[in-house]
């Protein structure tokens, strides 16, 4: 599909979804990622963060998955939910936000999610280490005084 640059306007997006994982759901993880996304009469358009805008054409740009008339509108931001066949696999999971992009925000979730896993790991090899519990008191007792000042 050859798809010309000029017909189109090109949004950076940040992508943000909260997934539970089958095996455990009591871990939830978070994926951040960013696409530089563009309304097509085909479907949205997505090309990688790194594709700079003279090369956003076939093979390095591909459909989404996302029918606006079908799915939900590309107007940004909005979860996405693919209204289509859910056997057949998007480029953008079901159940995602998809927000204009901003570096600040993209910088708050990609330390948290990086800080996440590193304090799951920490419990995975030393659950009952002193180093260990400090930590997770810390964070329950902060977590507590945001969601009591909610």
């Amino acid at each position: 599909m050859q798809v010309p640059e000029q017909n189109l306007t090109w949004q950076s997006a940040l992508l943000i979804r909260v997934h539970e994982p089958v095996i455990d759901p009591h871990y939830p993880g978070l994926s951040v990622k960013r696409l530089h996304l563009a309304a097509h009469p085909a479907g949205i358009l997505a090309a990688g963060w790194d594709v700079p805008l003279a090369e956003r054409q076939y093979p390095r740009v591909q459909l989404a998955g996302w029918k606006p008339d079908r799915d939900v509108p590309f107007t940004l931001p909005v979860q996405f939910h693919r209204g289509g066949d859910p056997r057949v696999a998007g480029l953008i999971a079901s159940g995602t936000w998809v927000l204009a992009y901003d570096e600040d925000l993209y910088q708050v979730y990609t330390t948290f999610a990086r800080y996440s896993k590193i304090v799951l790991q920490t419990i995975g090899k030393h659950p009952d280490a002193e180093t260990t519990l400090a930590l997770v008191h810390q964070i329950n007792t902060t977590l507590l005084q945001h969601v009591k000042a909610d």
